[in-house]
């Protein structure tokens, strides 16, 4: 016996959902080949987005991205546990030869974090 489950969501021209005012249906493939329906929206900014049908009758498409503001780096992102300061003399240690294990284990983060510290792959706004 086989089951075949179909969701059926109906969106129309002009539905509303959060910022984001539909257009039309559209037809996507995912990576793998797999196709699926989606809405071109345009958000109330004025940018075009496609999100999944399902995800704009579940809630999680409100806008196009542009209602989370610009994006935080630094110690303007809330769970930074480095500072511009601190940044700075993790690379002069780094400098007078420490390793990033025992440099990880002096600023309390992970060995990989202080490693792309110094390496300016984080935090390269800092001089």
């Amino acid at each position: 016996m086989i089951t075949v489950r179909i969701m059926r969501h109906i969106i129309n021209p002009g539905d509303k959902y959060g910022r984001l005012t539909v257009l039309r249906e559209v037809q996507k493939a995912a990576a793998d080949g797999r196709r699926y329906r989606a809405a071109l929206c345009r958000c109330d900014c004025g940018e075009e987005s496609t999100p999944r049908i399902s995800s704009l009758r579940s809630g999680d498409a409100q806008s196009c991205g542009c209602s989370r503001g610009p994006p935080k780096y630094g110690e303007g992102n809330p769970r930074a546990k480095l500072t511009s300061e601190k940044v700075r003399q993790l690379r002069a240690r780094r400098a007078d030869g420490l390793t990033y294990r025992q440099l990880a284990t002096e600023f309390g983060i992970s060995d990989v974090s202080a490693c792309a510290a110094v390496n300016r792959k984080t935090w390269a706004h800092v001089n």
